[in-house]
Parts: structure tokens; sequence; C-alpha cells
């Protein structure tokens, strides 16, 4: 029984798992300011250890914890506390009613009204939604070059890609070459790889996937290089389109912003000529997506479908989007979410 509660200010660690026992000495020095949030004694110094079980989640979160008698810490996310998991939960509430009022939204996040119209304001000004009289209509981006932010793209169809993640991680053998992209859903892949344990070799054009990846001493990490690309970790041009063209790995995991008839496409065009180079590096290509990637073309296109090896998608994507990847030839994994 948990006697006390704090919520960290920065996050832990990529390798201290959700719910796992945390104990004082586990964590390093910058991830041990707190406050208090209830009743019950502050948190110790801890030590220069680590713990060893992976975190669950995407970067930018918030975090809550709490002491039990003996003294072991316990993680948890805290929903409330993290802004953008909130606004993309509205996000996927107004795409799957259609349109949601407010108090609906207040109701099914457990929030107040007026979080979710000063949330709606925001998604507005971004080109999420449309507002209307107390409530809000999905706004389907206009732009081909549109993309949300980074923030809100970790946590959108968050739990669908913790699943498309798991079952990627089943396709890798020890030993094996993997490419990572530069993805939200790939990093999954990849938190899902590092808890297998597995003896191999990575290469990511992702800063943050690269710091998941080094939590295991089991993977060899190679990180492209690059210039990061604003608002986001990942890295795009040289060196790291030369140090591809000289890969040949074993199977790339890769994302992508639009998939259609004609393709995986993106919104920017040196995001789409990283990603060709990512998905030539590799002699075998899994698409890792979840089912709100099946809508128009974006800005640059990537590659055809003919490029993609396997598809791995939730049970939401619908029936003509699944045979559109089975005429092209791919083989299609669908998973669900609460596997």
């Amino acid at each position: 029984m948990f006697s006390a509660g704090v919520a960290l200010r920065d996050a832990p660690p990529a390798h201290i798992g959700v719910g796992d026992p945390v104990h004082r000495r586990l964590l390093p020095p910058p991830f041990v300011q707190a406050k208090q949030v209830t009743g019950g004694r502050q948190p110790r110094q801890w030590g220069d250890g680590w713990a060893r079980h992976r975190l669950d989640r995407p970067a930018g979160g918030g975090y809550a914890c709490a002491v039990g008698k003996g003294g072991a810490w316990r993680l948890g996310r805290d929903a409330e506390t993290i802004p953008a998991r909130r606004r993309a939960r509205i996000v996927e509430q107004v795409r799957l009613r259609g349109a949601a009022s407010v108090q609906e939204l207040a109701a099914a996040l457990n929030t107040s009204a007026s979080t979710i119209r000063r949330d709606l304001e925001l998604l507005e000004s971004e080109g999420h939604v449309e507002r209307t009289h107390g409530g809000a209509l999905l706004q389907e981006p206009t732009r081909s070059s549109f993309e949300p932010p980074a923030s809100l793209r970790a946590w959108v169809q968050f739990d669908a890609k913790r699943a498309i993640g798991r079952a990627a991680a089943l396709r890798i053998e020890a030993r094996q070459s993997v490419v990572f992209d530069s993805s939200s859903t790939v990093r999954a892949a990849a938190e899902a790889v590092v808890a297998r344990n597995l003896a191999l070799t990575a290469v990511t054009n992702d800063l943050a996937i690269a710091q998941v990846l080094a939590g295991s001493p089991q993977i060899k990490t190679v990180v492209t290089g690059g210039t990061v690309r604003a608002g986001s970790t990942t890295l795009l041009g040289e060196p790291g389109a030369s140090l591809l063209q000289g890969l040949a790995a074993d199977i790339a995991f890769v994302g992508a912003h639009a998939v259609s008839a004609g393709g995986l496409s993106d919104t920017a065009l040196d995001v789409a000529a990283t990603k060709r180079a990512l998905l030539r590096a590799a002699r075998r290509v899994v698409l890792l997506i979840d089912a709100t990637k099946f809508r128009p073309p974006a800005f640059a296109r990537i590659v055809g479908l003919d490029a993609v090896d396997e598809v791995i998608v939730d049970t939401a994507a619908p029936p003509d989007a699944r045979h559109m990847l089975e005429d092209a030839g791919c083989i299609l994994t669908v998973v669900d979410v609460g596997s």
C-alpha cells in the first residue's frame, strides 16, 4: 500500500518500466527533482545506478510515482499532467465521433470543461479541429505539407502504436542488423525490441530512438548523423545519407505520414528523401502504421507500395485499405490493440 505520491518534473530514463518498483538508488541525479502532491515524505537523493526495464511511453510526458512501506518507488503515467497526450485523445475522440461537445469530451477524458475549451482553441489554431458552438468537428488537413507537432503525434493512437511495435519486435532475430526510421510507431518497436534483450546492430536517424536503444547493453547503436529537424529528434541530410548508401541491413522498420494507392508520402522533401535512403539500406522493409495513416497523399512521395514487404497495422484499418495493400503484394499483419 502506498503512503505518499510525487509528480516528477523530469522524465526518468527510458529503461524504467511503468509500474516497475524503482528503489531509491536506481535513478541518476538529473531525475530526482520532485514536488509533493499528497501527504508523506519527500524522496531522498538517489545514486547513479540504473534500473533495467524499459519505459513504455513517448518522450515529453509527465509521471507520477508513489513510495510504499518498503521504500520502493513505483512509476506510472499521469495523463492529466500531460497536455500533449490529452489533446491527442481529444483529436481521437472527435475523429471517432465525427463531432463532439465540450461536455462529451470532458466526460471522456475525465477533466474540466474549461480545460477542454482551452485545448480546442489550440487544436483549432493548429488546424486539427473546427470549433462549433459547444464543441468541435474534425478538421482534416487540406494542405499536403501540413504536419502536426511532434508532441501531439507521439500520443495519437498511443495504444495502437504499442501493439504494432510489439508485433514488429517479434520479426527480429538475434545478431540481425535493423534500421529504425524516425517515427513514433517505430519508436514503440524499438522499445519492444529492447525488452526482448536481443543482441543486434541498430541504425537510426532519430535521437530519441537512439537513446531508447542505448538502454540495452546488447544492442550496438549507430546514429546516422545529419542536421536535426526543427521541433523533432529526426536527423536529415549528410553525413547520414552517405552512410545509408553503404549499408545492407537485414530489416528496416519505417513509418509514413500518409499511405495511399500511390504509395508512401511525407510532408517534406528532405524527410521523404531520408526515408527513401533508409528503405534502400535494408533487404526487407516493414511498414509500421496505425489506421489514421490511410489518407490522401502528402506533399512528397517516398516510394510505391511495391517497395514494402510487410505492413503491420491495427484492427481499425478500413477494409478498402487492407485490400489495397494486399493487391500491391504486401504481407498484411493486423494486430489487436488489446493484445
